[in-house]
């Protein structure tokens, strides 16, 4: 190895090479024989070129159209029907071929992933899913779809474990998250400020609490744009840990004031206590904007933001139409039935249960909002452990802690820049919030949510960076100055 070169910075292996070509020849054959299919051609060698030598951009391309999928589906819908709805099953598409390719690379170490991090814990969170699908009596339909919802939205975490980032490569991976999640939060505040336009100009509803109108800035619904400047504040808070600076602070600062905008009372609560844990730990002092926020609130807000919380609580706690007190009330009583299996993959408060028409909810007397339509109950804990039982509760909860470990002491390293470890400190924190906040939103489920979960935790994994680097790439914003280094 020479010198100033790291082990991440070897060339990919001509092994991979030959998949690509195979399928390139194959994709330009059949846009030969019909010149129709040639655009679809051109995107599909565009994705295999990007999926084998460019990963990297794949998965910020990834992000890019996750972020606009539900918007481009409401404005085709009504100019091409069919394109909409391939935009819509976009994700399932791209979901089914990462499981196909990235457990060929594991079981081919030639050509590119060498191993799946935690596979073990992997394969036993899948057997006891199995085993409680097995012990319930489910088809084998029923059995796949449940699996799949459960399991999706983990293939993104094996695809960015698999991206072998330089050092380089993760000050450019902050940077593309900075600027893409701050243009979404300026649109957000151009949106607070304009009103009625942008959502006239995008097509987007409305809908008001505390008669203000909720914000989403580019999406359909605000608890996405709760969910990416949920992102935008950890990394900038995590950026500052590592790099005091009071730009980075102030970032953090506009993205909290952001979430703030979506009414999002789940989200705000989980950020701010993990936000604050991680503030207490490393710069007590900033909590002080924290308090004065809090002490403004209660003040200003009166008796009317009081008689708004009561309001809230009785609607969505007390009431018996509360979808969530429904959906921790058969929990409990499909745990008493089956304690340590549940009543199968699939079959209770997720989106699988919808697909499969699921009997279990009405069996146990489930009330909706509408009293007619089952969607699901919005809420991930109940939902998955009254599916498989404490024993998977306590496999995916040690997967998890396990993912978040390994961000954690990548944080924790050294020898590295700033910007891998103010990234694994983020993916940690904002796992930690998705965890609380999936006591009350359906967030491991959701593509667009998981996603961004997984794959920050993804590429801080640590799989690539074994071992210390022998030089550490230096740039303005990451020089030794910053701290960390």
């Amino acid at each position: 190895m020479q010198v100033g070169q790291t082990s991440l910075d070897k060339p990919t292996s001509p092994a991979a090479r030959w998949p690509a070509l195979v399928l390139a020849a194959g994709v330009a054959a059949q846009a030969a024989a019909d010149p129709r299919l040639a655009l679809g051609a051109a995107a599909g060698v565009l994705f295999l070129v990007l999926f084998f030598f460019r990963r990297e951009w794949l998965v910020a391309a990834l992000f890019i159209f996750f972020l606009f999928q539900d918007l481009l589906v409401k404005r085709l819908t009504p100019v091409n029907e069919a394109l909409a709805t391939l935009v819509k099953q976009g994700d399932d598409v791209l979901i089914v071929f990462f499981y196909g390719a990235l457990l060929t690379e594991a079981l081919v170490p030639v050509l590119r992933l060498n191993r799946i991090p935690h596979g073990g814990l992997f394969a036993g969170l899948l057997a006891v899913c199995i085993l409680s699908a097995v012990v319930q009596g489910l088809s084998a339909r029923e059995t796949a779809v449940g699996l799949y919802v459960m399991f999706k939205n983990f293939v993104f975490f094996f695809l960015a474990a698999s991206v072998r980032l330089d050092l380089r490569g993760y000050t450019r991976a902050w940077r593309f998250l900075l600027a893409v999640l701050g243009a979404v939060m300026v649109f957000a505040f151009f949106q607070f400020l304009t009103g009625d336009l942008t959502y006239n100009l995008l097509g987007l509803p409305k809908d008001h609490r505390l008669g203000i109108v909720r914000v989403r800035s580019i999406f359909t619904h605000p608890v996405f744009l709760g969910q990416t400047m949920s992102l935008l504040t950890v990394l900038c808070v995590s950026m500052y840990v590592y790099s005091p600076r009071l730009i980075y602070l102030a970032i953090a600062a506009a993205a909290l004031v952001a979430v703030g905008l979506t009414m999002l009372v789940k989200t705000i609560v989980a950020l701010g206590l993990v936000v604050g844990v991680v503030l207490l730990r490393k710069r007590p002092w900033l909590l002080l904007p924290y308090a004065l926020a809090g002490a403004l609130a209660m003040v200003n807000l009166g008796e009317y933001g009081m008689e708004n919380v009561r309001q809230q609580f009785a609607t969505y706690i007390e009431s018996p139409r509360s979808v969530r007190r429904e959906g921790y009330r058969i929990c409990g009583e499909i745990l008493l039935e089956s304690p340590l299996l549940g009543c199968g993959p699939g079959r209770f408060g997720g989106y699988a249960a919808t697909l499969l028409d699921s009997p279990v909810a009405m069996q146990h007397g489930f009330i909706n909002y509408d009293f007619d339509e089952y969607s699901s109950i919005d809420c991930h804990w109940p939902h998955l452990m009254a599916e498989i039982g404490l024993l998977g509760g306590v496999m995916y909860l040690t997967l998890l802690a396990a993912m978040g470990r390994a961000s954690l002491r990548l944080s924790k390293r050294d020898d590295l820049p700033v910007y891998p470890r103010a990234m694994a400190m983020a993916a940690a924190v904002y796992l930690l919030a998705a965890v609380i906040e999936a006591f009350a939103v359906s967030n491991f489920e959701d593509t667009f949510c998981g996603f961004m979960i997984f794959t920050l935790l993804g590429l801080t994994q640590g799989v690539h960076l074994k071992e210390k680097a022998e030089s550490v790439h230096r740039e303005p914003l990451g020089s030794a100055n910053e701290g960390g280094e």
